[in-house]
């Protein structure tokens, strides 16, 4: 007897059913994810330019960066104490919840982080292609010989579905646990270097 068809069944179907499903996957990607992302993105940045200090353009870029660092070390060292808090097993509507607030607020602080960096870096090197190709050759070579290159990969070549499972946990470079009650030396660098360099 025959295997029934089916994505899972490694029936007939089966391979070209993954195969749809796999290009269904990449124009998803590409035409809905990453216009979406640039979207929020530059409605963020935009949003920032209007009311982050206009009036005082480099003063509003060291607020953006000084927000998007500070946030990004405390959202790491949380990630422990929201992970067990907001467990989605025990509870559902609570972890629902925070997730989504925190993924607010994390996304603002992520934005605000990358135009605290890139204002910083047109203020004193400027636009130039010069300036451009410095930027590339300096992140190009420390993201290879610090092992985090595939960072550079964003929508459309990297889509993170919204998951209970982990979502609060922030990959960093060492992979040492973080506890925000009592912060060990190694655990510290850990999310500051991971933070510094990646984002």
């Amino acid at each position: 007897m025959g295997e029934s068809g089916g994505a899972g069944g490694g029936g007939n179907w089966g391979k070209p059913f993954m195969g749809l499903l796999g290009v269904l996957d990449s124009l998803l990607s590409i035409f809905v994810f990453a216009p979406l992302v640039v979207f929020y993105w530059r409605g963020c940045w935009q949003l920032m330019d209007t009311y982050l200090f206009p009036e005082n353009k480099l003063y509003s870029t060291f607020t953006s960066l000084g927000i998007g660092v500070l946030s990004g070390l405390l959202f790491c060292l949380i990630q422990g104490p929201l992970s067990s808090l907001c467990d989605h097993s025990r509870r559902p509507i609570l972890h629902l919840l925070i997730s989504r607030l925190y993924t607010l607020i994390y996304c603002v602080c992520v934005v605000n982080h990358w135009r605290g960096v890139w204002n910083v870096w047109d203020f004193y090197t400027g636009t130039s292609w010069q300036s451009g190709a410095t930027s590339f050759g300096i992140g190009l070579l420390a993201l290879a010989l610090t092992r985090g290159l595939k960072n550079i990969l964003a929508p459309p070549f990297l889509v993170v579905p919204d998951h209970p499972v982990g979502y609060f946990s922030v990959p960093t470079l060492f992979q040492a646990e973080v506890c925000a009650a009592r912060c060990s030396s190694h655990a510290f660098l850990n999310v500051f270097l991971s933070h510094k360099y990646y984002f």
